[in-house]
């Protein structure tokens, strides 16, 4: 019977398996994290313009 691939690399198919999907899931969350950095900047931005904008708004009236 031939050798697997993952034998050859000293590892049993179960623990190629679970390297495997602790990398996904791995890298899943680090651009789940991305994302949810990038939306809480994009909120902060929002903001700080709505603010400049009432500021802005509220100089204009005064005059």
């Amino acid at each position: 019977m031939p050798i697997s691939k993952h034998g050859r690399k000293g590892l049993t198919s179960r623990q190629w398996r679970k390297r495997r999907n602790y990398q996904r899931a791995n890298e899943q969350e680090r651009a789940l994290q991305e994302k949810r950095g990038m939306k809480k900047a994009m909120n902060l931005m929002r903001e700080q313009y709505e603010s400049e904008k009432e500021i802005l708004e509220e100089e204009e009236g005064n005059k």
